[in-house]
């Protein structure tokens, strides 16, 4: 029997929300969920458990079906710094230091310094 996946319900919620879209996006373009299965390269039935918010389909499959249906870009503010307050915050501290080549903070040992 196949252990069954326990997923926060978060998650599950957000999986619905974003199955909607996915079929709210086929739909406006009058694409039949067999002719995006088959230019994800996978099936019809996953692209209905995708819709349907299952978290068990793997996530570049869900990718799969996004580039199938023309809006793969849609993901890609996905864990950006953009509206991340930490990531925002690490990269203006990053981008405040000095750049520096390797080793060029440090200074050698040379016969003269009794090395």
């Amino acid at each position: 029997m196949a252990q069954k996946l326990l997923v926060p319900l978060a998650v599950k919620r957000e999986m619905q929300r974003i199955g909607d879209r996915i079929r709210a996006a086929r739909l406006a373009r009058n694409l039949p969920m067999q002719l995006v299965a088959e230019r994800a390269m996978t099936t019809r039935q996953t692209v209905g458990r995708i819709e349907a918010g299952d978290p068990k389909v793997s996530f570049g499959t869900v990718l799969a079906v996004l580039n199938g249906l023309g809006i793969l870009e849609s993901v890609s503010g996905i864990a950006s710094a953009k509206g991340d307050p930490i990531m925002e915050a690490k990269t203006v501290e990053l981008r405040s230091r000095r750049a520096r080549l390797p080793g060029s903070g440090r200074r050698k040992a040379s016969s003269e310094d009794g090395a």
